[in-house]
């Protein structure tokens, strides 16, 4: 599983130039399953009855009202003053989501396979960025709208039933496809930065995968740069000191034009190279334990 499979059938190329950081698409495929090498709902059922795990991941639960105290549907312990999670009460979570309205969202999760890891490292490298995962079920009737802050872009892959999307900024974009859509299993929707979207569950549940893209700005490359420079060049290191104090504006135009040289040395497609490795950005793991299922998304208690 690649990032090409999401976003099929534009390549890579179409991508990155025509949408990525500029406007959102939703591509319908009809392929039910499409991402089912990745995660099936059964999955996330899997966590639901497997404890050990379950108090593993980051979880939160969120309604109309916003995002509801985790004390609610998970028990602490204090230590030394410190409240430790030492259970999520699957039941609790399942009475919020089938009689709430809530949303389930597994922070950073995606199961432990060859295909999601492969997708993980796909996504990283081809677009030199680090991602945030939330894999995220939807109950029916929920409504669920958020914006794309600045660097920010996301992938929302659909693999299980189906929801109304919208998409939207403050501002007139031309975009090559409508604003409203059905997203169903299979599809992929985009949403780039400054963006808006809205879901809407009108008649089935709904899972999906948000794949938070968080770029490698131009401002990240010059600021690694130079501190490469610093930890190498004890002249990026000496004590900076107010004009009216130590040095004259004479001198110190002389070592701002001499940084500035020793940095546009630097600057080069080489060195960024260098610097952005796909080692730069490490993989995210988790491991799922098979347990027989008692709770289910689909079964109302």
């Amino acid at each position: 599983m690649t990032l090409q499979h999401c976003i099929s059938p534009y390549n890579f190329k179409v991508f990155v130039n025509e949408f990525l950081e500029k406007k959102p698409f939703v591509i319908n495929r009809n392929q039910k399953n499409y991402f089912g090498p990745i995660v099936r709902l059964e999955d996330i059922e899997d966590i639901l009855n497997s404890p050990h795990l379950l108090n593993t991941l980051n979880i939160s639960i969120i309604n109309a009202a916003g995002e509801i105290p985790d004390n609610v549907y998970m028990s602490f312990s204090s230590i030394y003053n410190l409240d430790i999670k030492t259970a999520v009460h699957a039941a609790t979570m399942l009475e919020f989501f089938h009689h709430g309205k809530s949303i389930v969202r597994f922070n950073g999760y995606l199961p432990d396979s060859v295909e999601a890891k492969a997708l993980q490292n796909s996504v990283k490298s081809e677009l030199c960025c680090n991602i945030g995962l939330a894999t995220t079920v939807f109950p029916y009737g929920s409504k669920y709208e958020k914006t794309c802050v600045e660097t920010e872009d996301l992938l929302l892959l659909a693999f299980y039933g189906n929801c109304k999307i919208k998409i939207w900024r403050n501002d007139e974009l031309d975009c090559s496809v409508p604003l409203e859509f059905t997203l169903n299993d299979g599809d992929t929707a985009f949403v780039p930065k400054g963006f808006t979207y809205e879901l809407f569950m009108h008649d089935s549940i709904f899972a999906s995968i948000h794949i938070t893209l968080m770029m490698t700005t131009w401002l990240k490359v010059l600021t690694d740069l130079i501190i490469k420079l610093a930890n190498d060049d004890v002249a990026f290191r000496k004590a900076f000191y107010p004009l009216d104090r130590k040095y004259s504006i004479e001198e110190k135009a002389e070592e701002l034009a001499m940084l500035k040289d020793k940095i546009i040395s630097k600057l080069s497609p080489e060195m960024v190279d260098k610097l952005y490795k796909k080692e730069h950005f490490p993989l995210q793991n988790s491991t799922i334990n098979e347990e027989k299922k008692r709770f289910s998304f689909q079964k109302k208690y």
